[in-house]
């Protein structure tokens, strides 16, 4: 099961990415009429289409297989332990319902029909399409630099014991 900071992590890069597809493709994305989002006067159907239609969905699924993955390599467990595991943890559906009741506390209906209709734009929908592999990218270059870091840490803690009483410098940069 990941942890609390893996998530937080994780939430962010997700947040990061969303953000900056946005941002650079803005001209693009306004320069194009929507074509797959129909529109409702229904809240929570507005809500939930945003998490379709924004790619949130597919991130959180991401997410979860990476999750799994994790699990059975740091268990080295049966399918049947990791299915087990994943049952006691939080599920893609409870994260959908959460995100669902935050987006109709923060946004208007209006709001949300301009996301949808926003995110229904032909430049969208191809980054919406490449986000998850964009995210499982992400979160893999995170655990790298993770790794990298922990090793780098291991090593200064090694050598500060090894010199604890001779030496005088400051963390170094490399």
């Amino acid at each position: 099961m990941a942890t609390k900071n893996e998530v937080v992590i994780a939430a962010i890069g997700f947040a990061g990415i969303l953000v900056t597809g946005i941002l650079s493709n803005y001209d693009k994305i306004f320069a194009t009429e929507s074509s797959e989002y129909e529109s409702s006067n229904d809240i929570n159907l507005q809500a939930r289409n945003f998490v379709e239609i924004s790619g949130m969905r597919a991130g959180l699924e991401v997410m979860e297989k990476q999750r799994i993955e994790k699990l059975k390599w740091k268990y080295n467990a049966s399918p049947e332990t990791i299915d087990c595991m994943m049952g006691a943890g939080i599920q893609t559906s409870q994260l959908i319902d959460l995100t669902v009741d935050v987006l109709k506390k923060h946004l208007t209906l209006k709001e949300l029909k301009e996301l949808n209709e926003f995110h229904s734009s032909p430049s969208m929908r191809h980054y919406i399409d490449q986000q998850a592999a964009i995210s499982k990218d992400l979160i893999d270059g995170i655990e790298t630099l993770a790794e990298k870091n922990h090793i780098r840490n291991l090593a200064l803690a090694l050598n500060n014991e090894k010199n604890h009483a001779t030496s005088t410098q400051s963390c170094p940069t490399k």
